[in-house]
């Protein structure tokens, strides 16, 4: 037991190492109204995203329907106008494995930007957490939280929804990844190592995901 508390310490101090934030940073703060994860009571908290460093960032910006958005630089970007049930797809930024993963577990992990003329329906798999409301400069989101688990994959979605000039709009975080890393070693202590350090990865790009948030704007330009 000794053993793997202190394989777990070593593994959260080299992932806090190795993900430290530089000095010129901004921090995403949200008001979230309703429960937070882990909370059962209702009441109304703050939840703080990990300070994330945006000095490197850049900036896509798109002109109908306007909105811009800054992201980590080394993501990959594409666009397109095919329409998804969430409506026309207008942006897709994926966390390119290698980087943003270290173990065996190595999630696809995306940013989906859509705008369509009603909040379409979350998802068909059950909703985990939310609705609840998050505001962010001045601008008030709708988040929810789904996640599914099937055939060895699991499946987690958050999304984020905010209506301006008639539009609705959805930043999605999509991610599927592997069951656990016992489907792919077999020492305990590995596994266990492993699944730690990928929750606290996922976790960082969540706050990635809340900083992109934090500023985004239904403007095209600044």
């Amino acid at each position: 037991m000794l053993v793997i508390v202190i394989i777990i310490a070593a593994v959260f101090l080299v992932l806090d190492q190795a993900h430290a934030p530089m000095n010129s940073s901004s921090t995403a703060t949200s008001t979230v109204q309703g429960q937070t994860a882990g909370s059962t009571d209702g009441a109304s908290s703050t939840l703080t995203a990990a300070t994330i460093d945006t000095s490197s960032w850049e900036e896509y910006s798109n002109a109908q329907p306007a909105f811009r958005i800054e992201y980590p630089a080394d993501l990959v970007l594409s666009t397109s106008t095919i329409p998804t049930i969430d409506g026309p797809y207008l942006l897709e930024l994926q966390f390119p494995k290698d980087i943003y993963f270290s173990t065996v577990l190595k999630d696809e992990a995306y940013v989906i930007v859509t705008a369509s003329s009603t909040c379409p329906v979350v998802s068909n798999s059950p909703i985990d957490r939310g609705p609840q409301t998050i505001n962010v400069n001045g601008m008030s989101f709708t988040e929810n939280e789904a996640g599914d688990v099937g055939a060895g994959n699991i499946y987690h979605t958050i999304t984020y929804d905010t209506v301006a000039k008639g539009l609705c709009y959805r930043i999605t975080l999509f991610d599927h990844g592997a069951n656990g890393a016992g489907l792919y070693l077999s020492d305990p202590v590995a596994i266990q190592a492993a699944d730690v350090t990928h929750d606290a990865e996922l976790s960082k790009i969540e706050a990635v995901v809340l900083a992109m948030i934090d500023n985004f704007s239904t403007a095209a330009s600044k």
